[in-house]
């Protein structure tokens, strides 16, 4: 498929393939995930089912952009079930501070990734860092420190950082514009920053948040999203777990993305 087509035709032809393209991908995943317990590792029995319901959804949404739909077709016509089942089986959940997780698998994606940004037609999903997971995680966090500081009775604030990783302007511009949305004022470095700058001026500026864009030490491959709280400490699990309800209870991806229900 060349991505000159346009959203309606792409979306015809996916309505039209459903059930071809459904049924070709869970035969993939099934055949991957056999390999994986035949080599004596354990995979989780719903790995199967949660991978192929996530790539339908994400491949029939109406919110979700057409190169997102284009990058899921190219992998699953290439075959990388392993890649496809790493990116949908599950979702990004908090490591030390946030989510870390695979932005692009290879160099191949992170070079488009680099040339055409949110147009690159890479494999993505609900388990990867992409622009689709830093909004969502974005307004979830919004949403729960908007709530927060209100019960505190002070303004909202949040500062927000990124390191030099492939495209971190753009995603922090995306971040910034989902605060913006939940009525925060928005400081950004305008330079890629590291942890102490962040916590710093999380601290100097009287925020509610800080959010850093950065996986640390971790490989090219990889993006992260690290959640500070306004005096610039990492979030403790207690807060963690809130801004995790807020950023996954819901499924619905209009609401997740944009805050409220078309």
């Amino acid at each position: 498929l060349s991505s000159e087509i346009s959203e309606t035709d792409l979306n015809r032809l996916i309505t039209n393939q459903t059930n071809r393209i459904e049924q070709y991908l869970r035969k993939g995943v099934t055949a991957y995930v056999d390999e994986v317990r035949k080599r004596g590792l354990k995979i989780s029995a719903s790995t199967v089912g949660n991978t192929v319901n996530s790539v339908m959804e994400w491949l029939t949404s109406p919110f979700i952009d057409k190169y997102t739909k284009l990058g899921l077709l190219r992998a699953i016509a290439n075959k990388r079930f392993n890649d496809i089942t790493m990116a949908h089986s599950d979702m990004v959940m908090f490591g030390t501070a946030g989510p870390r997780q695979f932005m692009v698998f290879n160099m191949t994606e992170a070079k488009e990734l680099k040339e055409k940004g949110f147009k690159a037609e890479i494999l993505k999903g609900p388990k990867t860092m992409n622009n689709i997971t830093f909004m969502r995680l974005a307004m979830g966090s919004a949403r729960y420190f908007k709530k927060k500081a209100e019960k505190e009775g002070h303004a909202l604030v949040m500062a927000l950082a990124y390191d030099s990783r492939i495209q971190n302007p753009a995603f922090a511009d995306a971040v910034a514009a989902s605060f913006r949305r939940e009525g925060f004022q928005v400081f950004v470095f305008d330079q890629p920053s590291a942890t102490p700058f962040l916590s710093f001026g999380a601290s100097f500026v009287k925020a509610d948040v800080g959010i850093l864009l950065s996986a640390s030490h971790n490989d090219y491959r990889l993006g992260g999203f690290k959640v500070f709280s306004g005096d610039g400490s990492q979030l403790g699990p207690k807060y963690s777990s809130n801004v995790i309800e807020h950023t996954y209870g819901t499924r619905n991806l209009y609401q997740a993305l944009y805050g409220h229900h078309r």
